[in-house]
């Protein structure tokens, strides 16, 4: 066999087994370290394309010879083949291709979504005006519950409830755009996030995700998080900042405006609090139910605004 069917076999393989770290292997490794889910990653893609590369040699010496798999002539052909260094150079080809998908992909998740290849193609070098919904969502209590189960459990608690909420982020295309203590900055794209509601939909996806997992928070750390989140949308300013730590910040009252709604959920004693703003420029789902909240003053403002609460109906 040619070593260019090997290469292009070994590129076949690499590519279904970068798929299958996209699909399958991202979750399970997401609470390794960088090093571990890398290695860990690379070599189990690597031993998945070494057996479609057996399977491949073994199915293409079957047909060379005309005979079943098992044929003595097709047995003899497989072993020398694999044997052979060029099909461990092809190995290690494929191997390469998954090692470098996996480092990607845990720069990416360092980075947040998106954000690497924003940075790679230098998207926002120059600063640029866009539009964008945010959502400030902060875990409530959590100086009590940080001081009832020690600070240091706290935090490994805060790394289980930020995992957790990840996959309903991802889902609903929207971006981390920053992790600050117990508090989570979240973005959509404004066409992307208006969508079915899609931003709005992602708060009680992570709420029902959370409370699917109550039972191991509980048996865990003898508690549940619980977290409320202010939204709201708008124009900001987006670019690179930084120097030894480049980021990619937004710059304007949108940000400021969604901190601050977050800020008076609990003088309400609500959950998910929502802009007038956006509340008119989203269609919510018929199981929602919303409720108006006026003459509401936020830090900052000098005049009063009109906030919705948003919760489902069967609360």
């Amino acid at each position: 066999m040619f070593f260019g069917a090997y290469v292009a076999l070994g590129t076949l393989s690499g590519a279904v087994s970068g798929f299958f770290l996209l699909i399958f292997l991202q979750e399970p490794f997401r609470r390794k370290s960088f090093l571990a889910a890398l290695f860990g990653q690379t070599g189990f893609c690597t031993l998945l394309l070494m057996l479609l590369y057996a399977f491949g040699v073994w199915l293409q010496a079957s047909v060379f010879f005309g005979e079943s798999l098992f044929a003595k002539e097709v047995l003899a052909r497989f072993f020398a083949e694999i044997l052979n260094a060029k099909f461990l150079r092809a190995a290690i080809f494929g191997g390469g291709l998954s090692g470098l998908t996996s480092f990607f992909l845990q720069l990416s998740e360092k980075y947040g979504q998106g954000v690497l290849w924003d940075f790679i193609r230098g998207k926002f070098y120059t600063p640029k005006e866009q539009e964008k919904i945010f959502m400030f969502l902060d875990v409530k209590s959590s100086t009590s519950m940080a001081q009832q189960i020690g600070y240091s459990t706290y935090f490994y608690l805060l790394s289980d409830f930020f995992q957790d909420l990840t996959k309903p982020i991802i889902e609903s295309s929207g971006c981390i755009y920053q992790c600050v203590g117990d508090e989570l900055v979240i973005t959509w794209e404004t066409s992307v996030g208006l969508k079915e509601a899609r931003a709005v939909r992602c708060f009680f996806e992570m709420e029902r995700r959370i409370e699917a997992k109550s039972a191991a928070y509980l048996e865990k750390y003898g508690v549940v998080p619980s977290f409320k989140a202010g939204m709201h949308f708008g124009s900001v300013v987006t670019g690179e900042i930084g120097v030894l730590k480049k980021d990619i910040a937004h710059l304007g009252q949108a940000i400021t405006i969604a901190a601050r709604i977050q800020g008076v959920c609990n003088s309400f004693n609500e959950k998910l609090l929502l802009s007038e703003e956006l509340f008119n420029a989203i269609s919510l789902p018929s199981n929602l139910e919303t409720k108006a909240i006026g003459g509401v003053l936020l830090k900052g403002k000098s005049e009063p605004i009109t906030l919705f609460a948003v919760k489902k109906k069967d609360e």
